[in-house]
């Protein structure tokens, strides 16, 4: 009577062994690789970063292009990424607008955003605070604030945000020494293929027969690329919404928007302002105009149009105007010697409004100093782009990665050559007693071969299924994180597993091979 082979326990308890440390070491290197899934939100299905910028917290991205894009009816989400500390704990301090809470999915308020920070419920954990606590953000480039915890925040959609600190867009660039009209990243709701929109210069064509004029250009974030006398040109300019202004120094006579995703020529041949008197019996609301510090603005031409282009107010202002205008969205348009300035705002009765303008020394100083980004070539990111996003120089990282992971599979190479040698030598006995009775090949194949290759099958199958099920409990129980945000965060789907069992049972398959011609196939 034939036995059956013997050390397929052996065989099974090894290899299962074999496969699961396997399948832990290559999920670890496909979440490393992945690591800026532990910063990118990855809202929408583009993030777009400066291509020349080593990391996305080096990257100044052009705000503009959020404005410009969401003036186009796409949802972009502008954001600023900070290194730093809270409360000595090295942690990501996220910077997010005001408006954009929604697209976070987490229950907090504009005001809470606004009055201190919001902290992650496990960071807050570990930092043994709560609401009311005080917290020292200080960040990587040696600004620190002192703000007060104003809500705990937890996702399960975002969970990065359990474990960072989130303020607003203002302060987080003040902690990463930005201008107003920088943010690390932008999340777009876009295809890949429309940054090659973004990153072209398109020809702005004027033709006009008005003498004696100037012309202003304003990009989306109100801040002007082009002030010139006025005349029949060309202009280059990126991507983008502008507003065009045509005024004699003070008083406003033409304007208009142009968004910018092809070579547009505009005609301006006549002032399209009209004028109308309006009879103001009592204010409704007020117009402050001030600087930054709070400070009136002393002396600035105001003008208020409707949206279809009636001047409705046109006045030398010091300070506080008043108004009295029916409800409604209006274009206010401030001009100063060194500064014109154009927002839309809604008038409400009861409502003022204020507009905050930004030093001429301070913009050109800004644009002075990040003028090599402020038009960058932008390139965009997909959750799986690797270390580009996070760093460069993992590039070389991940190099010595591979080289390790390789040494790792000529070891256990060596461990399956000697796991397979020792089956064939459990099973000599039964090898020779096949010879003597001249059993053919099929049957010394299904009775030696088969069982060893189902055995190693199903065994390195247990093991990678046991490593997919342990591998986020392991990377949380030796805390492997990277800014206080675990590892175990990345999404690494099955793509690692199947490769390690893909590549793992052909070394055994072709170790047996080797192993079998030596010890089957000798007389």
């Amino acid at each position: 009577m034939i036995s059956r082979p013997r050390g397929l326990s052996v065989i099974t308890a090894s290899l299962t062994l074999v496969s699961l440390a396997l399948g832990f070491v290559v999920t670890t290197a496909f979440a490393i690789y992945n690591a800026p899934q532990l910063f990118l939100l990855g809202i929408g299905n583009v993030t777009i970063k400066t291509a020349s910028s080593i990391s996305i917290f080096t990257s100044i991205t052009p705000m503009s292009i959020a404005y410009s894009l969401r003036d186009m009816g796409i949802n972009a989400v502008p954001e600023v990424l900070v290194l730093g500390t809270a409360n000595g704990t090295p942690v990501v301090i996220r910077g997010i607008t005001q408006g954009g809470l929604s697209y976070y999915r987490i229950n907090a308020s504009i005001n809470q955003l606004n009055r201190g920070a919001l902290v992650g419920y496990s960071l807050a954990r570990e930092l043994g605070i709560g609401v009311g606590s005080a917290l020292v953000i200080t960040s990587f480039k040696d600004r620190g604030i002192n703000v007060t915890v104003e809500g705990i925040v937890s996702s399960r959609l975002y969970p990065q945000l359990n474990y960072e600190v989130l303020v607003n867009l203002s302060t987080a660039q003040y902690l990463d020494d930005l201008p107003p009209y920088a943010v690390s990243v932008i999340y777009a709701n876009m295809s890949r293929s429309f940054t090659n929109l973004i990153n072209r210069n398109y020809r702005l064509g004027i033709i006009t027969v008005l003498q004696g004029y100037e012309l202003t250009i304003l990009n989306s974030m109100n801040n002007t690329v082009i002030n010139e006398p006025l005349s029949n040109t060309t202009i280059a300019l990126p991507f983008g919404a502008y507003y065009v202004l045509v005024h004699n120094g003070s008083r406003v006579v033409w304007y208009g928007e142009v968004l910018l995703n092809r070579d547009t020529t505009i005609m301006i041949t006549k002032p399209l302002i009209t004028n109308v008197t309006i009879t103001v019996t009592a204010p409704t609301s007020w117009v402050y105009v001030t600087w930054p510090n709070g400070t009136p603005v002393n002396e600035y031409y105001l003008g208020v149009y409707s949206m279809n282009g009636t001047q409705v107010l046109y006045t030398l202002a010091h300070g506080a105007v008043p108004i009295a205008l029916p409800p409604g969205d209006y274009r206010f348009v401030v001009s100063t010697p060194t500064l014109t300035y154009s927002v839309v705002r809604r008038v409400r009765a009861g409502a003022n409004v204020t507009i905050v303008l930004t030093p001429y020394t301070t913009l050109i100083s800004g644009l002075s100093t990040y003028a090599p980004s402020y038009l960058p070539r932008l390139t965009s990111l997909a959750p799986s782009s690797g270390p580009v996003a996070l760093l460069s120089i993992l590039r070389v990282g991940v190099g010595v990665l591979v080289g390790l992971i390789a040494a790792l599979l000529v070891i256990l190479m060596l461990g399956v050559v000697g796991v397979v040698r020792y089956y064939y030598g459990a099973n000599e006995d039964l090898i020779n007693y096949l010879k003597l009775n001249r059993a053919g090949a099929l049957v010394t194949m299904a009775l030696i071969d088969l069982p060893m290759v189902y055995t190693a099958l199903s065994a390195t199958a247990l093991g990678l299924f046991l490593a997919y099920l342990a591998w986020p409990l392991i990377i949380n129980l030796l805390h492997i994180a990277l800014l206080s945000e675990p590892l175990s965060i990345v999404k690494v789907g099955y793509t690692p597993y199947v490769m390690a069992y893909i590549v793992l049972n052909l070394v055994t398959l072709i170790t047996q091979l080797s192993v079998r011609r030596g010890v089957v196939g000798r007389d």
